[in-house]
């Protein structure tokens, strides 16, 4: 996937992307479904150094190289605070 949808982008076409949310808001509402496993965002929560991730479709082209780059593609999910 691009990154994070409120809902499966392939069963539901009204799906909303989410270009940036914070790590405290997955963790307290969920979305409904969600590629990532739910226990990666608890063991996320009580790691010491990890501050940021970014969800990058791989399969796009382009995508990986804009993200090294600093480039804002895919959803980035960063540890507490404001997304």
């Amino acid at each position: 996937e691009r990154g994070l949808y409120d809902k499966d982008p392939k069963r539901h076409a009204d799906a909303t992307f989410i270009p940036r949310i914070t790590l405290d808001e997955l963790i307290a509402k969920p979305l409904e479904e969600n590629i990532l496993d739910q226990e990666l965002f608890h063991a996320w929560h009580n790691s010491k150094n990890l501050q940021t991730v970014r969800i990058v479709n791989g399969l796009e082209r382009g995508a990986l190289t804009a993200a090294l780059r600093g480039e804002d593609v895919g959803t980035t999910i960063t540890r507490g605070g404001a997304a």
